[in-house]
């Protein structure tokens, strides 16, 4: 089984993912690790910008292949959006969730202020309100209509503390058994 932790950076997707895989017993994976891991090197700057978002898609569906014939639950730390070379935000394509073979999506989103204050200390990078909102209508459009065209699963949390988080993952393992 896969679910996809999906959101923007900085709605605290690593936070969460890696607190409760290790107590639902799930491999935890980000999606930059995997692709990291893939092509050798990491393809984005610290601003979180790449220009290699196709490259990318392709050496990630190619890891989680991989990770699905090893592994029998995967939390898999991923975007719906990305910012591309040009600073505009790039919707990655369906038929790349299609190739992943999701089984369930978790959005997780945040106030652009919270977002804004944890990449300032996280990375040292400023966003506007305005771009930061932009980002997070069209990651959450992204993710319904992934979810709509392949029929998955989604639940959208807005600043979920962890025993929240815990019992959505648990709820969605429990009705994928």
């Amino acid at each position: 089984m896969i679910i996809f932790l999906g959101g923007i950076h900085g709605v605290g997707k690593s936070f969460l993912g890696a607190y409760v895989a290790e107590e639902n017993y799930l491999l935890y994976k980000s999606a930059s690790q995997l692709i990291k891991g893939e092509m050798g090197k990491q393809s984005w700057s610290e601003k979180k910008i790449t220009g290699e978002i196709e490259a990318n898609q392709e050496a990630l569906i190619s890891a989680i292949s991989r990770l699905k014939k090893n592994q029998a639950n995967l939390l898999l730390d991923g975007h719906f959006c990305l910012m591309g070379s040009d600073g505009a935000i790039k919707i990655i394509e369906i038929d790349v969730f299609k190739k992943l073979g999701l089984d369930a999506i978790l959005l997780l989103e945040s106030d652009s202020g919270i977002i804004k204050e944890r990449l300032k200390n996280r990375d040292d990078v400023s966003y506007t309100d305005t771009f930061l909102n932009e980002f997070l209508l069209k990651e959450r459009h992204q993710a319904i209509l992934v979810s709509e065209k392949l029929n998955i699963p989604l639940k959208v949390l807005h600043n979920p503390d962890k025993e929240q988080f815990n019992n959505e993952i648990k709820s969605i393992l429990k009705e994928n058994i």
